[in-house]
């Protein structure tokens, strides 16, 4: 009689412990699936903050340099008006401007170096005015 009570009780340890081992790794597979969608939650709150923050950037960038077209106009042809009439002509009598000017479309940039203030935009001015 207690040697079937013995193998049963036995057995029903053995379940029990099995049980036990499967909770565990179900448990533990909980835990890695909870961890991977809290990480996955985690970087889409990082990537929208990140894209949010780029986008306000901007956003105030484009803002501060906000300038109608309508007043760039305007303000273009008054400074015109303070042009001197022979100025620029220089730049035409030389050779790479010449060449340059020569090839019309078919090489439409041309590269100015110069200083900060030494007069590369009102060069540019001058031959967008004279074109």
């Amino acid at each position: 009689m207690w040697g079937n009570f013995n193998r049963r009780f036995q057995g029903i340890l053995d379940s029990m412990t099995e049980n036990c081992r499967l909770l565990e790794m179900e448990a533990s597979t909980t835990n890695i699936l909870e961890s991977l969608y809290f990480r996955r939650k985690m970087e889409e709150e990082r990537l929208k903050s990140e894209k949010d923050r780029t986008v306000t950037q901007l956003q105030a960038a484009l803002k501060w340099l906000d300038i109608k077209d309508e007043e760039q106009e305007d303000e273009l042809e008054r400074q015109y008006e303070f042009v001197h009439q022979h100025s620029c002509d220089w730049v035409q009598r030389k050779e790479p401007a010449r060449s340059w000017m020569s090839l019309g479309t078919t090489q439409p940039v041309m590269w100015l170096t110069g200083k900060p203030g030494a007069g590369m935009c009102f060069i540019q001015t001058f031959w967008l005015s004279s074109v």
